[in-house]
């Protein structure tokens, strides 16, 4: 007799927790406009970044081949300080004119390079329509564009991003 009332009582809970979870909502973030982060002020910002690294890392090699060029000219005793000057601002600018290109190529061709080095495939929705399904549900829900997948085999799960 006690059995069947523990039963008939939890069978009584696990129907509730059932309704419950049913008609659970996730409580609505408390954020005022000025603390709201939308996806593409969050673009905006990864290009702006992306945009100062790739300057500084132009900067950053100027600077050190120029240390390179003026320790270069001090050490040399046939050199006046203006060429000692000009040796270290050519080797700076040359720095810069190989570093800013090399950066702005590394910009445009990292996810390719990251592809092949994976060893990565193209898949349409014919060949793989649940993944290509689930991307696409999760670009329209996020308001942003299909991306192009792509598929590493491999036996470790995994995943990742790539682009511009």
């Amino acid at each position: 007799m006690q059995t069947v009332r523990n039963e008939a009582a939890a069978a009584e809970r696990r129907q509730a927790l059932r309704a419950t979870d049913v008609n659970w909502h996730p409580e609505p973030l408390k954020v005022t406009p000025e603390e709201r982060i939308l996806i593409y002020d969050r673009i905006d910002a990864n290009k702006r970044s992306t945009f100062f690294l790739i300057i500084g890392f132009a900067l950053f090699m100027a600077v050190f081949f120029a240390a390179i060029g003026a320790v270069i000219g001090f050490s040399s005793s046939d050199l006046t300080f203006g060429g000692q000057a000009l040796l270290s601002a050519g080797a700076g600018g040359v720095a810069a004119a190989i570093a800013l290109p090399t950066g702005i190529g590394m910009y445009f061709s990292s996810t390719k390079v990251v592809l092949g080095i994976s060893g990565a495939s193209e898949v349409s929705e014919a060949e793989e329509p649940v993944l290509y399904r689930t991307v696409e549900n999760l670009s329209i829900g996020s308001g942003l564009p299909m991306p192009k997948v792509w598929v590493i085999e491999d036996t470790a799960p995994n995943a990742f991003a790539t682009g511009r």
